[in-house]
């Protein structure tokens, strides 16, 4: 079965939101640690930079998962056709 550019498009999109997801629960995990740990300052500041480097990580990945977004958007039909 040959598939259609906005099926392509929308898989592509739902790997990209399930990419987000996941880097979401990373960054959820690591603030979870942070707040609730029993930690000495040098497992402290190296979480806190996994946080700061997670933070990074997760624009870079809404961004891609926004494009993708609107991608499918983009290639949907018009209402007039």
């Amino acid at each position: 079965m040959v598939k259609t550019e906005l099926e392509r498009l929308s898989e592509r999109s739902e790997r990209q939101l399930l990419e987000l997801e996941r880097e979401c629960i990373r960054f959820l995990e690591l603030r979870n640690r942070l707040a609730h740990g029993d930690l000495d300052e040098a497992e402290r500041e190296r979480l806190e930079g996994d946080l700061y480097a997670q933070l990074t990580q997760l624009e870079s990945a809404a961004e891609v998962a926004r494009d993708g977004m609107d991608a499918v958007t983009e290639a949907l039909p018009d209402d007039d056709e």
